[in-house]
């Protein structure tokens, strides 16, 4: 059977598993018992089948047994939901997305004049630019943030919200429950440099761009506004283009801006915690 990754990632089998509607209330019913803050909250075979409200012992198994790897983990006679259990019922008990797939062009522009195209559907907000693949915005957010906008509307609030969500991060606080959260290693994501988040609490994951990290650091923002920018009151996508950081990753990572003759470089962990900062080659306390 498909191991929890595999299974998160691919649509197909996670509705072929859970269209039935005894094994998703097996999957319900043992997320709904578990404390991810320290990990108990496991159900027994009895007592998972009488929650799920199935008499046939026989067939309560078969079901079980399908989830078993996927959906359920078992440690000794103790039944308890894996990480993509958590990520299924999540989407599945998500207000159904507020619209059909959307397409069309921003009113916002990218540098190159070109207006930008946006998709937006199902919690996923994506903007290029029709001549340039490297101008790209992609991030994922609650599946109703479309209801009652436009799509100018739509990913600009995406945007604030991928802000607000990054902040959280960078103080290792998890945005879905609290816990404090686990850094991976640096890595590309899509052709840039990344980190991955995720907390090992509730499972909840993303990745974050050096970029993007770089553009929302109190220190990006005073080195803009000294030149009359007020970045904080643009798209985070919009800035992450028009300034166009150079990213150089080794033990730690650097981001560098460069406007009108005067740099900016920011030093950062893999926790993406900034760890130095220089103005013109001076320090910024």
């Amino acid at each position: 059977m498909s191991n929890a990754a595999d299974v998160s990632e691919d649509a197909t089998t996670v509705f072929e598993l859970l269209a039935d509607d005894t094994r998703y209330a097996i999957v319900a019913a043992l997320v709904e018992s578990f404390n991810p803050n320290d990990g108990t909250g496991g159900r027994r075979f009895s007592d998972l089948r009488q929650a799920v409200g199935v008499e046939d012992g026989g067939r309560f198994n078969y079901h079980l047994d399908r989830l078993r790897g996927a959906f359920v983990r078992q440690d000794g006679e103790t039944y308890y939901p894996t990480p993509a259990a958590f990520r299924a019922t999540e989407m599945a008990n998500a207000t159904e997305p507020a619209t059909d797939p959307r397409t069309g062009r921003l009113d916002e522009r990218a540098p190159c004049g070109e207006r930008l195209h946006a998709f937006v559907w199902g919690g996923v907000v994506d903007v290029t630019c029709p001549k340039h693949d490297t101008y790209r915005f992609r991030t994922f957010v609650p599946p109703r943030l479309p209801a009652g906008r436009t799509l100018d509307e739509t990913v600009a609030a995406a945007g604030r919200h991928t802000g607000v969500l990054l902040d959280t991060v960078t103080t290792n606080v998890c945005p879905r429950c609290g816990s404090t959260l686990d850094y991976g290693a640096f890595e590309e994501y899509e052709g840039v440099p990344a980190v991955p988040v995720s907390c090992p609490h509730c499972w909840w994951e993303a990745r974050f761009t050096l970029a993007t990290r770089g553009v929302r650091d109190a220190a990006t923002v005073a080195f803009y506004a000294a030149l009359g920018r007020d970045i904080d009151a643009e798209p985070i996508y919009r800035t992450v283009a028009d300034t166009a950081p150079e990213v150089s990753v080794d033990d730690n990572a650097t981001v560098r801006f460069e406007e009108e003759g005067r740099t900016l470089e920011l030093t950062y962990d893999s926790s993406l915690t900034r760890l130095d900062a220089r103005r013109n080659g001076d320090p910024v306390f």
